[in-house]
């Protein structure tokens, strides 16, 4: 079974160096092997964690940037996000069954944070840039 979840421009913010930091961890989430090969799902995990905090501090850089007024509620979430990924990652990794599960939670929690958290911010930079 290979899941895969591709990004396309219903996840785009508008901000283009943060949809760049998407598209990546949605190609790194699909690199998620499910081959119980543990290195290789253990290096892929790895590189997914430090690039997930990588994107969460280019993205509250962003938010601040613009004033976004949602900034500390969204970064608690970053940071329940980075729990939720290190607690996961240190399941046994390296079975069919721990892999899809891990590799359908990224997919997931992407998409979710996306759609819901992220476009909010898009939403508001949208309607400030509005003359009153």
């Amino acid at each position: 079974m290979n899941i895969r979840l591709d990004w396309n421009e219903t996840f785009s913010i508008g901000e283009p160096l943060l949809d760049a930091q998407h598209r990546e961890l949605f190609d790194i989430a699909n690199s998620l092997p499910e081959n119980n090969d543990r290195a290789q799902v253990r290096t892929c995990v790895m590189r997914l964690f430090r690039y997930t905090r990588e994107h969460f501090s280019a993205e509250e850089d962003y938010m601040r940037s613009v004033g976004y007024p949602n900034l500390e509620q969204h970064t608690r979430i970053h940071e329940k996000l980075i729990e939720q990924l290190s607690l996961i990652a240190q399941e046994p990794l390296g079975t069919t069954a721990a892999d899809l599960s891990f590799k359908r939670f990224v997919l997931q929690w992407l998409t979710d944070h996306i759609l819901i958290c992220d476009k909010a911010i898009q939403k508001f930079v949208a309607q400030s840039a509005q003359p009153e």
